[in-house]
């Protein structure tokens, strides 16, 4: 990257943001994380917890990357251009996190389809762009462990751009599948339609926003030659761990709307001390 090229607004700035509003976002994750465990689901399994606790774990370690990045690019080397170009070994391992907490809150939400649509049909059908979409992150990051930021942005733009087109038809493909699923099978047994509205429009927005910061990221790699899509990026991971949460989280409002007979506790559970439980 020539030194009188250099935009510092797109190439640095945008990283400074991003791992800003990533700071912002983690700490959101942090408090979903406390208040799922004080909620006590005495149905959720233990696994399911554990993996909650395994999500909290990597995206402190993608937060740790990126401070450890922003820290080298601002201070230890304050001044040298060529470094904005490099991918250091802590941004190649926030590429790396990142990859592993949305393939597994992906396939999270794939099992809740399935355990929610009592059928195997929907899931399998987003299994294949699964398995694709992990094939093009790992080579992603082995790609970017060996090359320059702009290398990986002009050489391999076409892989980015299907990486992140995977993304954004898996969650909405998975979201609006999830939403189909709780009309069809919980709305003949509610007394009203505010529950039913209200889960589906919970599952909706927890599982779009993932698919339209992806699409975001799509749009910016085709219509720019900068680097600001890394602005995006650099959230996604915080966004995705949000994403499960807020979906977990938001059981504990669901209670308050009535219901007329029984809603499956996998997917609304029960909570160790409460009076008005659902399921």
């Amino acid at each position: 990257m020539p030194s009188t090229s250099v935009n510092l607004n797109l190439v640095l700035g945008a990283r400074i943001l991003g791992i800003l509003f990533n700071s912002v976002l983690y700490g959101m994750l942090l408090i979903q994380a406390y208040k799922y465990y004080q909620a006590a689901f005495a149905k959720d399994s233990i696994l399911l917890k554990c993996l909650i606790g395994f999500l909290c774990v990597l995206e402190t370690l993608h937060s740790i990357f990126l401070w450890h990045h922003i820290y080298i690019l601002t201070i230890v080397k304050f001044g040298n251009l060529t470094a904005l170009n490099e991918i250091s070994w802590s941004l190649c391992g926030a590429m790396a996190v990142t990859t592993l907490i949305i393939v597994t809150v992906q396939f999270f939400f794939l099992h809740r389809l399935y355990t929610i649509s009592g059928s195997g049909y929907l899931p399998t059908i987003f299994i294949p762009v699964q398995l694709i979409r992990i094939g093009f992150g790992l080579a992603a990051v082995a790609i970017a462990s060996s090359t320059t930021l702009d290398g990986l942005a002009t050489r391999f733009r076409w892989l980015l751009i299907t990486l992140f087109a995977l993304n954004s038809i898996i969650d909405s493909g998975t979201a609006l599948s999830l939403a189909i699923s709780f009309q069809k099978n919980y709305n003949p047994l509610l007394r009203t339609q505010k529950l039913s509205e209200k889960l589906i429009a919970w599952t909706i927005e927890t599982g779009l926003l993932p698919s339209i910061y992806s699409l975001i990221e799509v749009v910016l790699m085709i219509t720019t030659e900068n680097l600001f899509w890394s602005f995006f990026w650099i959230q996604a991971s915080t966004l995705y761990c949000n994403a499960i949460l807020s979906f977990l989280n938001g059981r504990i409002s669901l209670r308050t709307a009535k219901a007329a007979s029984h809603i499956p506790a996998t997917s609304l559970g029960s909570r160790h001390v409460t009076t008005n439980t659902v399921g």
